[in-house]
């Protein structure tokens, strides 16, 4: 809602802040059960990374891949060799663990060149070293293998309209041992990887990094020389074999000294690229936004890229998604990944959100840049439908949750919810360039690394100079969403309002996120006005001189809820409200209640402008004296509680 205000009245408001005025009932306790929850949940942050599949390979960090395999287009058979060149950590290791999934076969292992013995079950190689490697020894194992890939790390699909066979592989989020023995870890991340693909011509295999070379081989094969000289998590390596042909373009990063190619791996029918060019140059923009507002695209030194494959949606392999057609917020998606998902990889399947939740939001950033704000408005409008189906269940997956991949990539948490929280944050920021300075602060920080949702809450708190912690608690690590209704009454010149709370889930059983209020006055003028709620039955006035048409709870869908009534109720008619006086006053000021409740227990406070309360006392008549002597001179707001009353009136201190 657009807000058009008179410089009088702006200039009103910010000299007569917000008041709190009654808590009806106390802010909620944590539970006590919540508590110990939020403890084990601390305790387990990145537990899936300390128990790998097994525990030797926590002993080696991987320093490169080099993936030699043939592929085909209509089949996911696999045969070639995996080489893995490795620093041993911290502790001496006599045998050397890799995963690999029993289906394939092994044939042949070698260590340091030496063939070695080994065994091959539960999806783990076990290599017995000639000699125990010692702490700081750089070792190299080579596996042989062959076999038909199951469970979807590799597949194969045939598209009907272009008549043309595709095979890929996929393997987020526990899938790269399906087609390459490989550890994975995502904290380790290999500082470098080459991937040779052969395959028969005319078919055309990419993969990450750049195209060193190509070789013509007999018998009617070529093969396909990949190579990246950045850090790659096990789960971002692929390929991608087809029929294809490319539909290439240069772009011009800011900060960047050479342009960069976008390679695109379309299929060889010239019909494509003329109904698709337009939408693949589009990448050209999206690059040029990303880059912008979070720092020059990651990898510019190699590419960036599509393959086409035969699976709907896409993959974010660093440098070359994998993708199923050019649409705009597809492209816009799996772009953003390479920043958060590729550059900064969350520290476990816990964390996912620093992954999904961000890439989701950069579809909300291209619209609101390189579309509308309508469309960017309508685009979060449905992520909160979608996140609403979602009463219960938290952002940050479960300990006991983190290997089920449903739950991983949960569409209304992980993606929607998660693209909400990123929203709330820079509505919380209240200042673009500092949500952006944060951002970047934070992938300039973990840059080719992991991080987790407690990284970038410390990364924001130290940016912003601001505390998330609470945001983080309610929204991270709780579940569900508030749900909300209000009461409000114009009297005089202030403006009354009750925002009631409830949740949809028990934990946690209060959102204390700042809730915008539309004003929209009887002539015509929008004010919007921000309350931060202390308690499920929170009041506040505020010194609002115009009359009130309506009031509308959160007008620019900043914050995850559910909205219930908006209720005008009426206000204290003016012959029932306390007299006060003199106004102004010197000394003392002699207030007067209504009559009705001679002998109820009441309690008096004045407050500053700025809300704070200055002078306090019980008294049980209907007339009592305040002694105003301490106080400096200014404006003050004088209240009464007694039951069914909470009388308010301004006066002056000489």
């Amino acid at each position: 809602m657009p807000t058009n205000m008179s410089i009088a009245f702006a200039a009103a408001l910010l000299l007569l802040p917000a008041m709190v005025l009654a808590q009806q009932d106390k802010e909620p306790p944590v539970k006590e059960h919540w508590k110990r929850q939020m403890s084990h949940k601390a305790a387990q942050k990145g537990m899936m990374e300390s128990v790998p599949a097994h525990p030797k390979l926590s002993f080696y960090d991987v320093k490169h891949y080099h993936i030699d395999i043939e592929v085909n287009p209509d089949n996911v058979y696999i045969r070639g060799g995996t080489t893995v060149k490795a620093r041993i950590k911290d502790h001496p290791l006599d045998t050397f663990i890799l995963e690999l999934i029993d289906e394939m076969q092994v044939d042949s292992v070698f260590f340091n060149g030496q063939q070695q013995p080994f065994t091959h079950q539960d999806d783990l190689i076990r290599v017995v070293l000639p000699h125990t490697a010692q702490v700081d020894e750089s070792v190299r194992v080579r596996v042989h293998y062959h076999g038909t890939s199951v469970g979807g790390g590799v597949s194969t699909g045939y598209n009907d309209l272009w008549d043309q066979h595709a095979t890929w592989s996929l393997s987020e989020s526990f899938h790269a041992r399906e087609w390459f023995p490989c550890k994975q870890v995502l904290s380790d991340k290999a500082d470098s990887a080459r991937i040779t693909l052969t395959t028969t011509q005319p078919y055309v295999a990419a993969s990450n990094g750049l195209l060193r070379k190509t070789d013509t081989l007999s018998g009617n094969k070529v093969r396909y020389h990949w190579a990246t000289q950045y850090p790659t998590a096990y789960y971002l390596l692929s390929f991608a074999v087809a029929d294809y042909r490319q539909y290439n373009f240069q772009v011009s990063l800011p900060s960047a000294s050479d342009s960069m190619p976008v390679q695109n791996f379309v299929y060889d029918d010239p019909r494509y690229i003329n109904r698709y060019a337009n939408e693949i140059r589009r990448t050209d923009n999206l690059l040029q936004l990303y880059s912008k507002k979070l720092g020059i695209y990651p990898f510019h030194r190699e590419k960036y890229g599509h393959a086409l494959m035969e699976r709907g949606g896409g993959m974010e392999h660093q440098t070359l998604t994998s993708i199923s057609d050019f649409s705009f917020l597809l492209v816009a998606h799996e772009l953003m990944h390479q920043w958060f998902g590729d550059y900064v990889t969350c520290g476990s399947w816990q964390d996912i959100w620093i992954n999904e939740g961000f890439a989701s939001y950069g579809e909300y950033m291209a619209l609101e840049e390189l579309e509308t704000q309508a469309e960017a408005d309508e685009w979060m409008k449905q992520a909160h439908a979608y996140a609403l189906r979602k009463e219960q269940g938290s952002v940050y997956v479960p300990f006991e949750e983190m290997m089920n991949e449903q739950r991983i990539f949960d569409f209304a948490l992980s993606y929607k919810k998660g693209a909400a929280l990123v929203h709330m944050i820079r509505y919380l920021m209240d200042d673009d360039q500092l949500f952006y300075k944060a951002l970047r602060t934070f992938l300039d920080q973990y840059s080719h690394d992991v991080a987790t949702g407690d990284d970038l809450l410390e990364v924001l708190n130290r940016v912003s100079q601001k505390d998330f912690s609470s945001f983080f608690e309610q929204w991270y690590y709780g579940e569900g969403y508030p749900i909300y209704q209000l009461d409000w009454s114009q009297e005089t010149d202030s403006l009354v309002v009750q925002l009631n709370q409830t949740t949809s889930s028990e934990e946690p059983a209060l959102f204390t996120t700042p809730v915008e209020l539309g004003v929209i006055s009887k002539d015509e003028t929008d004010t919007v006005l921000r309350v931060k709620p202390r308690s499920r039955r929170h009041r506040q006035a505020f010194y609002y001189p115009r009359q009130t048409s309506r009031v509308v709870i959160d007008p620019d869908n900043r914050i995850l809820n559910d909205t219930g009534n908006v209720t005008r109720v009426p206000a204290i008619s003016p012959s029932h409200q306390m007299e006060v006086y003199p106004n102004p006053v010197k000394t003392w000021l002699r207030v007067k209640t209504p009559d009705g409740r001679p002998k109820a227990h009441k309690t008096l406070f004045i407050r500053d402008m700025k809300g704070k309360v200055v002078l306090s006392r019980d008294f049980h008549q209907n007339q009592v004296q305040v002694n105003t002597q301490g106080l400096v001179s200014g404006v003050y707001i004088i209240e009464v509680r007694y039951p069914g009353h909470h009388l308010r009136r301004k006066f002056v201190k000489w």
